[in-house]
This record gives C-alpha cells, structure tokens and sequence, in this order.
C-alpha cells in the first residue's frame, strides 16, 4: 500500500466527530414553537411533543450510528483514500438528518416524509455497513488487536439498523403507524446481533 494513499487516521476521526456533533446538535433546530406560546404547560407539550419525538428518535440514531463509526476507527491503523471516500458519503448523509427528522415532526406524517427519513436513515447505515466490509477485507489497514473475524463480526450488527429502516419503508405503503413503530426492533435486534457475534 503506497504511503502517499494513507490519511492520517487521527484527522479523519476528529473531522468526522465533529460532523456527528453538529448534525447531533441541529436536531434540536427543528422543535419550533406554536404561534401561541401563552399556554398551559401540558397543552404546549402536547403540540410540541410530534417535534420532540422526531428530535429523540434521530438522536439516538446518531448515538448508535457515531458509537459505531467510533468502535470502526478503534480497531483501525491506517485509512486509505477509498475509505476516507466512503467516510465522506457517510458524513454527507449524516448532515440530511436534521433535514430528513424535520420531515416526520408533525402529528400525522405521510408515507412521503416517513420514505424520506427512513431512506436517508437506512443510507447512513448502509455506508457503515460498508465500511465495515472494506476494513474486513484490508487486513493492512487494521490495527495489531483487531482481527478480519471480529471485523466480519461488527459488519452483521451494523447492517441491524439499515435493515429495520428498510423494512419500515416497506411497511409505510400498508401503515405510518406500523412503520413507525418498526423502528422500535433496533432495541431488539441491535443486542441481540452483538451477542450473535461477540460472544
């Protein structure tokens, strides 16, 4: 592997935490407050809280998706230039998610909106997914403590999340609602995937 094709691994992690902190951060940007603010307390929550979900749901996304990048980067040595592409097309998606989480903030999103986010979700989780695939298969680029098995291992838990927003899709054409609530396997299947793997 030719020297002048490694990045200094440091940058690209650093360069890349920001990106997650940011876009983490704009979640927030789209609980906007009613025209009428002069409420009782339950009654402004009660507008709000479409907003607030949207915001809770994309936040802890982004937690699973940048612990997963974190965990990536953890087991790397090196990063080459065709992985520091795919990192790029990764951190492009994750800045749509403060756009994407504002489509689905209202009380009864379309099947429209609900694609859109979950599609952007599902293309964050694919490139992770990814990455995960090339690092396995590029023994130079690991560190001495991380093997190509236990590589192949994180590949199979990071293609949970991407799965279960693709299924949502699929299930919006039938009901929002139902696929909406798909989202919820994360907190199933994602354990369940690392003791699979990580035994």
């Amino acid at each position: 592997m030719e020297r002048r094709n490694i990045l200094e691994i440091s940058r690209v992690k650093a360069y890349s935490d920001g990106i997650f902190a940011i876009a983490a951060t704009l979640l927030a940007f789209n609980i906007k407050l009613p025209g009428d603010v002069d409420l009782p307390a339950g009654e402004l929550l009660g507008r709000l809280w479409p907003q607030i979900s949207a915001f809770l749901i994309s936040f802890i996304v982004a937690a699973i998706y940048w612990r997963n990048h974190n965990r990536l980067f953890s087991l790397l040595d090196r990063v080459d230039t065709r992985l520091n592409q795919l990192n790029m097309a990764l951190l492009a998606a994750v800045c749509l998610m403060p756009f994407s989480t504002g489509l689905i903030g209202s009380f009864h999103p379309g099947a429209g909106p609900l694609t859109l986010y979950a599609g952007t979700i599902a293309i964050i989780g694919l490139l992770s997914a990814t990455q995960w695939a090339y690092a396995a298969w590029r023994p130079g680029l690991l560190a001495p403590h991380a093997t190509a098995a236990e590589m192949r291992g994180w590949l199979l838990v990071a293609c949970v999340a991407p799965a279960i927003f693709l299924l949502s899709i699929a299930l919006a054409g039938l009901s929002v609602e139902w696929a909406m609530g798909s989202w919820g396997l994360i907190v199933v299947f994602l354990p369940l995937a690392r003791r699979m793997t990580h035994r």
